[in-house]
């Protein structure tokens, strides 16, 4: 069922600073948030989310987040942190969301006048089925499982050659050892990763 909730009283896996959260169940989140590739990722998030996306979505890795009776959040912790960023820091991407919520709210049986009691508003998508301690784990498992097939090494090596360019290949070095990791190749390497979305940067790293 459409929920609306205060963004502070959701239990999120990780903290606004990415510190894992004690008072949530660890066995519930998959992903490791602590990671640098994932800050950058929820950063960008903040600065970039579009409301549109937070709403409705046949698919529970996207769309409003899933919470448990217990205001755990069972799917999208990135996008809850990264909202909740949004609002706390004043950014724009957290004004257009609540704007968003208040002229759309009535498609998800949510009364705009509800939401002048709350501060940081979150829609939400609460679970209602009963499930056991294995099954919820089970759930956010397959709830944050990609959709779509990862890529082979022959085919993400031609998507990586064409974010390539000769300004950048003018700062790699390919010395005696043919090291990629070398010091020399810093830069090279920085301008790359910068290439690549921030959702895809935790594997690269």
């Amino acid at each position: 069922r459409w929920a609306v909730y205060e963004a502070s009283d959701l239990v999120t896996s990780h903290t606004d600073t990415q510190n894992e959260n004690p008072a949530y169940p660890s066995d519930l989140q998959p992903r490791d948030r602590t990671r640098q590739a994932s800050r950058e990722q929820i950063a960008e998030m903040a600065q970039k989310l579009d409301p549109r996306l937070m709403g409705e979505n046949p698919l529970a890795q996207h769309g409003a987040p899933i919470v448990g009776a217990d205001a755990a959040v069972e799917s999208g912790n990135a996008r809850t942190i990264a909202l909740r960023t949004a609002y706390e820091q004043g950014l724009p991407a957290g004004r257009r969301y609540r704007e968003w919520l208040t002229k759309n709210g009535g498609s998800f049986g949510i009364n705009p006048a509800d939401l002048k009691g709350v501060e940081h508003p979150v829609l939400v998508r609460v679970r209602t089925s009963e499930l056991s301690p294995e099954q919820r784990v089970q759930f956010t498992r397959q709830a944050n499982a990609r959709e779509t097939a990862a890529m082979g090494a022959t085919e993400q090596a031609k998507a990586d050659a064409e974010r390539l360019t000769p300004a950048m290949m003018s700062r790699f070095d390919v010395g005696e050892s043919g090291e990629i990791g070398s010091a020399a190749n810093r830069d090279f390497v920085r301008q790359f990763i910068g290439t690549v979305p921030a959702s895809e940067r935790g594997a690269l790293m």
